[in-house]
């Protein structure tokens, strides 16, 4: 009776000592104009590159994470304390996110971010950047110092999930040899539909915010913010396409540097 008694004991503190799963931080997926990625899967290994098999979708650990992203596009999973890597698969397109398993995600407000690198925006006919890409190193859209030239960004704002925008991060480099320091000029203007709506195109008006940056460095990656004020991201709605024009408005006088610039990727960060 006491051996039985013993190994109940030693069950029980076996079972309270191991890691409950703990809320990761979200991430939100789309496709390469911002559209949900149709039938996308998500794994998880831990950063050593070792599958995690325990992949919950709540903080009891008792339903397991089937593999198929949310309609939402908003992965939420509960893993064990840790660091992880998922991989999004669906369409053609595979993507990484790092994701932080906490207590802090439990609660209260949560950071939220996606980015688009360069390989993903979409652009557009008329005078668009030229995509480079090269072996092992990422891609860039080189915009040209004599003409203005236009990029699209184009995501949707889950509607059961709200968001509040906190910043949105441009970065860019300047070419790695240039004679003097020199300012760009990037030009953000952005308009709003709703799903099923017709599209609209973000360079005919609307909303337009207009930004300097210095390239002081050859090379070296410039990060330039505007905040959710700026942008007037207080009218972005749940449901509802954000269309962008990333422009750099080289024909401004403001515009100092007379070599192609390269951008590297657009981050949205949002509080939920």
């Amino acid at each position: 009776m006491i051996r039985l008694l013993s190994l109940a004991l030693s069950i029980f503190i076996a079972h309270i000592a191991q890691a409950s799963p703990l809320p990761c931080s979200p991430v939100f997926l789309a496709g390469p104009q911002g559209r949900p990625i149709p039938g996308a899967a998500a794994t998880f290994k831990t950063l050593a590159g070792a599958p995690v098999s325990e992949v919950w979708t709540n903080a009891a650990g008792t339903t397991a994470f089937t593999g198929a992203v949310p309609v939402s596009q908003i992965l939420q999973v509960y893993i064990e304390p840790g660091i992880y890597i998922a991989t999004v698969s669906g369409s053609g397109i595979t993507k990484e996110y790092q994701i932080v398993c906490t207590d802090g995600f439990g609660s209260g407000l949560k950071m939220v971010s996606f980015d688009r690198t360069a390989d993903l925006l979409l652009l557009t006919t008329g005078s668009p950047p030229q995509l480079e890409c090269s072996p092992n190193k990422p891609c860039n859209l080189d915009y040209d110092p004599d003409q203005d030239q236009v990029a699209i960004f184009d995501f949707i704002l889950p509607s059961a999930y709200p968001l509040t925008v906190e910043t949105l991060q441009l970065s860019w480099h300047s070419p790695v040899t240039f004679g003097s320091p020199g300012d760009v000029v990037w030009d953000i203007n952005w308009c709003l539909y709703n799903v099923g709506d017709a599209p609209c195109d973000p360079t005919l008006g609307g909303h337009s915010v207009t930004k300097t940056s210095r390239a002081a460095t050859p090379g070296i990656r410039v990060d330039v913010s505007w905040s959710a004020d700026e942008l007037d991201a207080s009218t972005w709605v749940p449901n509802a396409h954000v269309v962008m024009a990333i422009t750099r408005a080289a024909a401004a006088v403001a515009d100092t540097l007379p070599l192609p610039v390269g951008l590297e990727n657009i981050q949205i960060e949002f509080l939920r």
